[in-house]
């Protein structure tokens, strides 16, 4: 596993996963759970903040990553 620097500005985890979980069941009807572990990992590493779930841009791309090709 690759260590990355701390930043003092960036969300906590657990507030990510939170947020995350309530935009995954408020837009797709789905609890977070539903998913892979490693595949929602990897959308909390990929989201700048809690804000870009704000963002009507992200909405596409996060449907992407959670629908099976």
């Amino acid at each position: 596993m690759i260590a990355r620097p701390t930043d003092l500005h960036a969300e906590p985890r657990s507030k990510m996963l939170v947020e995350l979980d309530r935009y995954i069941s408020f837009h797709f009807g789905m609890a977070a759970s539903a998913f892979p572990a490693s595949l929602i990992g990897a959308l909390i590493e990929e989201l700048p903040s809690v804000e870009a779930l704000r963002d009507p841009a992200w909405r596409p791309k996060i449907m992407r990553r959670l629908s099976i090709n």
